[in-house]
């Protein structure tokens, strides 16, 4: 006789199991709520009186029924060459969208409670402050991912992909643990540790949304199988989490704004005629071609399907080719010369790229757009209208305000030390700058080098 009022998993596959119920636990810098050990066949859940209990029991028992026993962990972190709180935390964001596929998460879906939110915060807050930034990064990046948060953007809506589990509690309570974490971090004056966290919170959402991008299956499928999305999802979100351990890591090729009370103010952005687009680049690496069969048309393809679906006839379809907007700082420790907005180019010959630098006497500046539609302004005039801005930063919170007004995807090349009149670093810029980036779907790359580095041939 069940008295506990616990979930019965034995329901689901014969066998005798062992439920533990007790409160959450700390663990690892955040908060166990629940445990499904499937070889040892035993379970740990909260009380049924706790915020989360209806969720986790769900989820616990959804591990039950849909998680492979064949593989264990280590087994599959191996596999996917990640460790293993990244499959488990894969693994969830399946777990949770198999629940909404069949309608069985609940409406009133609540997860952490207002004590829990505080300690989550303050683990992250204490990574931060210790120096273990890349800890703090890769915590927020599994409770992201966990929570369902990265979904697929178009047209300017929010719509899930082949059914998410998009969770917008889940993704107001990460708001909370921010805006706790911050909080905590601030109180310390720290420049430093604002900037990591900062840092730490627009890379986890970055490497989330990329992560489960990557992974997902082309395809609708109702079932997301394990091999082909959890796997697929550890494996990528390890790769990401590795490689920004350079923003860490390495040493900060800017120094940190100036601790000087008080706050900076952008310059003024100016109104400059626009350079003359004069030269035409033709991209060393033409678009592709591909060949589509067709009912009917001009040339013929394969006589022989004639007899079969009737597709005997081609014709040529250019691969579309990679556009955006890309806003380049042109500021005298960027370095722009003509060399990288043709390698830009190259890869993107649809983009439009511009630049912006800034006066730090008059504390103004400008954004030039220097190539569009594949057409570019020469070197001389790219020099003569840096020459004419000057080579400071000054308006970086204003041609932000620009570029998130322009075409997707949007990106904005500068190596973090943005600045505003008398050429100063402040951190409510820095805090303005990196918001604005995030509000407008902005990502940011150290430099022309390793934007390109992130394009595909």
């Amino acid at each position: 006789m069940n008295t506990n009022n616990r979930p019965i998993p034995e329901a689901i596959d014969g066998l005798p199991w062992q439920v533990t119920i007790r409160p959450p636990q700390n663990h690892g810098g955040g908060i166990l709520y629940g445990v499904t050990d499937l070889h040892g066949h035993a379970m740990t859940l909260p009380p049924e009186e706790h915020t989360s209990a209806r969720f986790v029991r769900l989820h616990e028992l959804a591990h039950a029924k849909w998680t492979p026993r064949n593989i264990p962990p280590h087994a599959a972190a191996k596999k996917a060459k990640a460790t293993i709180t990244d499959v488990q935390t894969a693994e969830d964001l399946r777990i949770q969208s198999l629940l909404h596929v069949h309608g069985l998460l609940p409406r009133d879906l609540r997860h952490r409670t207002p004590d829990d939110l505080q300690r989550f915060a303050a683990a992250v807050a204490e990574h931060i402050t210790s120096g273990q930034a890349h800890t703090a990064l890769e915590i927020l990046t599994w409770a992201r991912v966990g929570s369902g948060v990265a979904v697929h953007r178009k047209k300017g809506q929010v719509k899930p992909r082949h059914r998410l589990a998009h969770l917008p509690e889940l993704a107001e309570e990460l708001e909370q643990i921010d805006a706790h974490a911050r909080a905590l971090i601030d109180a310390t004056g720290n420049v430093a540790h604002a900037l990591a966290f900062e840092n730490a919170t627009n890379l986890a959402h970055q490497i989330a949304a990329e992560a489960v991008e990557a992974a997902l299956p082309k395809r609708y499928s109702a079932k997301l199988p394990f091999q082909k999305v959890t796997i697929p999802l550890a494996r990528k979100l390890r790769e990401l989490l590795d490689a920004a351990k350079d923003t860490f890591t390495q040493p900060n090729p800017c120094p940190p704004p100036d601790q000087t009370r008080g706050n900076g103010e952008w310059g003024t952005l100016e109104t400059l005629p626009p350079l003359p687009l004069s030269t035409a680049h033709k991209p060393q690496a033409q678009p592709q071609r591909k060949r589509l069969a067709q009912l009917q048309g001009a040339r013929l393809g394969s006589i022989r399907r004639l007899l079969t679906d009737g597709r005997a006839f081609r014709r040529d379809v250019r691969k579309p080719q990679k556009g955006g907007t890309i806003l380049i700082d042109a500021s005298g420790s960027m370095d722009l010369n003509g060399d990288d907005i043709r390698a830009i180019l190259d890869r993107a010959p649809a983009a439009t790229v511009a630049m912006y630098s800034g006066h730090a006497n008059r504390g103004t500046g400008t954004v030039s757009v220097i190539a569009k539609a594949g057409r570019m302004a020469t070197d001389r005039e790219i020099d003569r209208r840096r020459g004419e801005v000057g080579g400071g930063n000054i308006v970086d919170g204003p041609a932000l305000r620009w570029l998130a007004k322009q075409a997707e995807p949007r990106t904005w090349i500068c190596d973090g030390a943005v600045t505003g009149k008398g050429d100063s670093r402040r951190l409510n810029l820095t805090l303005e700058a990196n918001h604005l980036a995030k509000a407008g779907r902005i990502t940011r790359h150290a430099s022309v080098a390793r934007y390109l580095d992130t394009l595909n041939t």
